[in-house]
Parts: C-alpha cells; structure tokens; sequence
C-alpha cells in the first residue's frame, strides 16, 4: 500500500504526463497534419521511433554527465566549507537529492 506522500507524487506524474502529451500531440498535429494511426508504420512511424530512441538515449547520457558534474561540485563545496557553515545544510539536501535517501528494495 502507497503513502499519501507517494500517491500525491504520483498524480503530480501523470498531471504533468497528461498536460505534456496534450502540448506535444497537438505541436505533431501542427507539423505534420493527418491521422497518426493512418500514416503507416514502415514509412513514419517506425523511423520517427528511431529518432526518438537516439535521442533519449543522448539525453540521458547528457542528463547523467551533468548530474555527476553538479555532484562533483557540491562535494568540492563541502570540502571547504566548515561543519557549521549556513550553506552546507543545502548543499547536503542537494546532495541527497541526487544520490538518493534510500536503497532500493530490490
């Protein structure tokens, strides 16, 4: 069973995954015009799923190396900064942020 907390993130996922298919779908109509389902899947939609493929896979490489870059920073950051210093809290909720509070249960 879900904690509200986690019901709250979810229906924030699909609220914001609802809105964005909604803006994409219809900036696919303005381009390209027609029925998706009647474009063919050897001619359009095989190879704009390619595309599609490619470049996920470039942002998440992307996503990743920036990530690890903003960690390296906050680490740097702490190094020399004192115990009490007023940043430092921030800087370890980002910290905590990108590396996570939990294991995961698998």
């Amino acid at each position: 069973m879900m904690t509200k907390e986690q019901e709250r993130h979810l229906e924030d996922i699909k609220g914001q995954f609802k809105h964005e298919v909604d803006v994409k779908y219809r900036a696919g109509q303005e381009q390209h015009g027609g029925n998706l389902w009647a474009k063919g899947l050897t001619s359009l939609i095989g190879p704009e799923i390619r595309k599609e493929a490619i470049d996920l896979v470039v942002y998440t490489h992307d996503l990743d190396m920036g990530l690890h870059y903003v960690e390296g920073q906050i680490l740097q950051a702490m190094e020399v900064m004192t115990e009490d210093h007023p940043a430092r809290r921030c800087l370890v909720n980002a910290l905590q942020m990108l590396q996570g509070t939990e294991k995961d249960k698998a």
